[in-house]
């Protein structure tokens, strides 16, 4: 017995030991430089993304605002650790006005040629002109990829509030609220979970997760097989008053029939394999007889099978593979590549019922969908996903269902994610670059701090 214990651990150590040295690898790379880079005496770093070529980035200092130069309401944050992942990369993609504007929640001051790409995850405030948030706060929200932030604290409540900055207030409201992770007290004047685990986890899953589970239930509504959603509608003050510009376009959700497969590019991103964990978590409640495929690169096939979540695992070059193209499918992509879109299309030609658009990984594949055979891609835009979700269950109702899951798949989540913090806004810098690139693990898990 004792022997064949032994086997097993030796067996699982021998298994283990190339995402050992993995991770060995990246703590190294992204220590390599001085990661304990002091700003100057009153300044603070701000990492600038160009437009035009998302890849390239620099550092450039900026004033960090005084107690005095704070207006009423205003709380100053230092921006602690935030998660940076492909989600981010996104966001800069898409961050033209034309498109879904991240750029515009965080101006650069050089917005015709540079961005401030957002990014989730906690700040500190240092100083307050708003009598209801005090100086030692923890706060968890949307931040700029950058050393400090000011916001303007509205509508606040004992779980947190919204920046209501004019210039904000065109932007989607989902990204404009902060909670609040921690409110000192004599007895705890720092927060126990703060550099903690949980707080690593959070950063990096729960954005990426909020979208797997409105997208989730999107594509369910999409299926004939989803019963008829006869929630209460509770529309909360807060949805009321949102505003929600021409970029917040209404998601067709309209029924496309019984699908047999569900198809999901990126398979090994946050965002793709949240989505299938959610699909095949709920197929049985659901009585679903669905399949799922993942699709992904060749370098990352072992790790998406070892998810254990797909039906089906196959490289990009393999969609001859999918399912049979005389079955119905439904196709989530998170890549945006354009080839594989043609690829997809012309496989199951008009028994592709619905070809989603969620992100944007590959930027550098990118291309029309006009003209090919089946259903018209469309883009999933998550906030409008989400303010039609609080209309029906209710701001609180929304925000339970998708914590209750959270939970679930920050625990999935943790033998298949290794953290590593980057410090200093040279590592930073250089990781922001490699994301954009490909050039990082899908099991790695990355947080940048100041």
């Amino acid at each position: 017995m004792l022997s064949s214990i032994r086997g097993v651990r030796l067996t699982t150590a021998v298994q283990q030991y190339p995402r050992l040295l993995t991770s060995l690898n990246t703590m190294k790379k992204y220590s390599s430089l001085a990661d304990t880079v002091q700003s100057e005496s009153g300044t603070y770093p701000q990492l600038l993304i160009t437009k035009k070529n998302v890849a390239e980035i620099k550092s450039e200092p900026a004033a960090v605002p005084t107690a005095s130069d704070l207006k009423p309401g205003e709380v100053l944050c230092k921006v602690d650790q935030v998660a940076l992942t492909s989600n981010n990369v996104t966001y800069a993609v898409t961050g033209a006005p034309n498109l879904f504007n991240y750029w515009g929640f965080f101006p650069s001051g050089q917005d015709d040629k540079y961005g401030m790409v957002p990014v989730w995850g906690y700040a500190d405030v240092t100083a307050s002109s708003n009598p209801d948030v005090a100086v030692g706060e923890r706060l968890y929200g949307f931040y700029p990829l950058a050393g400090h932030c000011v916001l303007q604290a509205d509508r606040i409540t004992a779980k947190g509030f919204r920046d209501a900055a004019p210039h904000r207030q065109k932007l989607n409201a989902i990204y404009n609220q902060y909670v609040r992770s921690h409110v000192p007290t004599a007895d705890s004047p720092v927060s126990p979970k703060k550099h903690s685990s949980t707080e690593h986890l959070n950063s990096i899953m729960r954005p990426m997760f909020t979208t797997s589970f409105l997208l989730d239930d999107f594509l369910w509504q999409c299926s004939e097989d989803a019963p008829e959603d006869t929630s209460k509608v509770n529309v909360s003050d807060a949805i009321k008053s949102a505003r929600v510009d021409s970029q917040n376009k209404e998601n067709n959700a309209t029924s496309v029939g019984v699908i047999d497969t569900y198809i999901i590019s990126s398979a090994s991103s946050k965002t793709g394999y949240g989505t299938a964990f959610l699909m095949h978590s709920n197929r049985e409640s659901r009585k679903g007889a669905y399949k799922i495929i993942g699709l992904t690169s060749q370098p990352n096939v072992q790790f998406v099978e070892s998810l254990g979540i797909y039906d089906q695992v196959l490289t990009y070059d393999q969609v001859d593979q999918l399912p049979s193209k005389e079955t119905t499918a439904i196709y989530a992509d998170f890549s945006g590549n354009a080839k594989l879109r043609a690829k997809i299309h012309n496989y199951y030609q008009d028994n592709l019922k619905k070809d989603v658009v969620i992100g944007v990984t590959d930027f550098t594949n990118q291309g029309s969908a006009k003209g090919l055979p089946g259903a018209r891609a469309e883009a999933f835009f998550a906030p409008s996903a989400a303010l039609k979700r609080q209309q029906e269950w209710g701001v609180e109702g929304l925000t339970n269902k998708i914590e209750d899951n959270l939970a679930q798949f920050v625990e999935f989540s943790k033998p298949h994610v290794d953290v590593t913090v980057v410090k200093g806004e040279e590592n930073i810098r250089k990781l922001w670059t490699d994301m954009v690139e490909w050039k990082v693990s899908p099991q790695q898990g990355f947080i940048a701090q100041f």
